[in-house]
Order: structure tokens, then sequence, then C-alpha cells
């Protein structure tokens, strides 16, 4: 069965490198068999602002609810765009305010601060382009704006697991350069399949081993919790002599599928030696 691609170009023009690599990815996955459609926002008519939040309601407009209808129909979300500023660019940022809206990307639970993410199931890569080297803005910078695009707004929708490809530096580029980026964007193309295996088995991973690693987590929060008790018990000891935490996890001598509540609850509290008293 073919991959439903939905590829978003963030760039208001078209006749840009976002442009090149979008329409170079849209074709190298036709090419792979995958269907393809193509947003390009520029070429959308829409208030990019949302005026009242959540307030009220902002009627959509028709190139709006559209685009919520692709994202449904699509498997895999491609969002090619610059970052401007160290972020997001305005049109793109106004498109993911009017959209992903409670009740299509998300839904929060009543009485509780979590919430229902509603566009799970689906994957998804950032094709990102800026004008200083990658390192810079990954480690000087700390990349605000993909981590903003991927966690809080992706991630937090329920789209996951989320690729992020940076292409820079993008000012002063030679030609050769370009060429190279645009046959980057084309291997990306052929990489749908295995984002889509790794969802399919992130949610297939909740068998045997996903519990015995539930319970041995939950054994050594016990265990830490138990130290931590009695060291207040025992009062003030000296930082030399007192046994490490990792020494007192082993001294229980239990393996992970054993390790129960019960055995640390029915145990008396004994003080760890102490150097000294406070």
């Amino acid at each position: 069965m073919s991959r439903r691609i939905l590829i978003i170009l963030g760039q208001p023009s078209t006749n840009s490198l976002c442009a090149a690599l979008a329409s170079t990815y849209a074709d190298a996955a036709r090419h792979a068999g995958a269907k393809v459609r193509l947003l390009e926002l520029g070429e959308m008519q829409f208030d990019p602002i949302l005026r009242h939040g959540y307030e009220h309601s902002q009627p959509l407009e028709a190139d709006l609810q559209g685009a919520q209808l692709d994202i449904i129909w699509a498997q895999h979300l491609v969002w090619v765009y610059p970052i401007w500023w160290g972020g997001l660019p305005a049109l793109l940022k106004g498109f993911l305010d009017r959209i992903f809206l409670p009740g299509f990307a998300f839904k929060y639970r009543a009485n509780s601060a979590l919430w229902d993410r509603l566009l799970a199931g689906r994957t998804a890569e950032l094709l990102v382009t800026m004008d200083f080297p990658p390192w810079y803005y990954r480690w000087i910078q700390r990349q605000p704006g993909h981590r903003q695009m991927k966690q809080s707004i992706l991630e937090f929708s329920g789209i996951r697991p989320v690729q992020v490809h940076s292409f820079g530096p993008v000012v002063k580029s030679v030609q050769c350069c370009q060429a190279r980026r645009l046959d980057r964007a084309r291997a990306h193309a052929g990489r749908p399949c295995r984002l889509a295996l790794t969802a399919t088995l992130a949610v297939l991973c909740c068998g045997r081993k996903d519990r015995q690693a539930t319970r041995f987590r939950s054994a050594k929060f016990r265990a830490i919790k138990e130290y931590g008790r009695r060291l207040l018990l025992g009062g003030c000891i000296d930082r030399l002599n007192h046994r490490p935490l990792q020494s007192f996890i082993e001294a229980k001598n239990l393996p992970p599928s054993k390790r129960h509540s019960s055995q640390f609850s029915q145990t008396a509290p004994q003080p760890l030696p102490t150097g000294r008293e406070c």
C-alpha cells in the first residue's frame, strides 16, 4: 500500500531553496510510489492571526478547512521552511495557530492537566534551511525553532517520530552546495516507510519486555525512596562513610521481576552507619 505524504511549504516565496527542496522531495516520493499532496502557504488565502485565542471561535477559511482534511488524510507530514530570527516564519506560525486547534490537534481532559493527542499515528520530517551552520544553531543557539516545532507542536499533538534535517548555511552558498542539498532531500524522500515502521514498533512495544522494564523502574524508585527514608531516620551522617545509593540498591539482591513493594514495606527501617551525630 502506497504511503500518503503531505508536504507543507512554509516559505512564502516559491522561488527559493525551500520551494526547490519541497518540489524535489515530492518528485522523489512519487517516483517511489507514494501519494503526494503539496500545500504552498504563500498561495493560500487565510488570516494568519488567531484573534481571540481559544475564547471565541474564529471561522476557518476554505483553504484552512482543506488543509485540515489533507492532514487527516496524510500518514506522513513533511514541513519545509526557513529559520528566520531563530524561529518559524510568521506565515507558518500563523497557519499552525489557526488549524492546530482544540478538537482537531489535541483535546484537554476534564478535571486534568493531561490531554489527548488527536493526530497520533502520523510521522513527520522537517526540512529546514538557515543562514548559519547547523552546528552553530544547535550548540550555540540551542535550536529553539526545532524544539518548538518538534516537541511543542507536533509531538504535543501526537505526531511522532519527527526527524529534523537542517540545510545551511544558505547565504552566499555556491551552486554545487545547492545541488547537494537537493540530493539530500531526494534521499530523504525514501525514508517515510522506515519512520512508519518505527512508529508501529513503538506502539507494539507494550508487551512482556515493556512490562518487565516498568516493574524494574518501579522497584528502583521504591528502593531510592526507601534509601531516602533511612537517611532521614538515621540522622545526619558522614558523607565519606555512608553507603552509596547504588550499593544500597544492589544490596537488596533482588531480580527485577521480584521487586515488589511489600518486600520494602514489611522491613523495619534500619538506620545506616553514621560517622558522627549532628
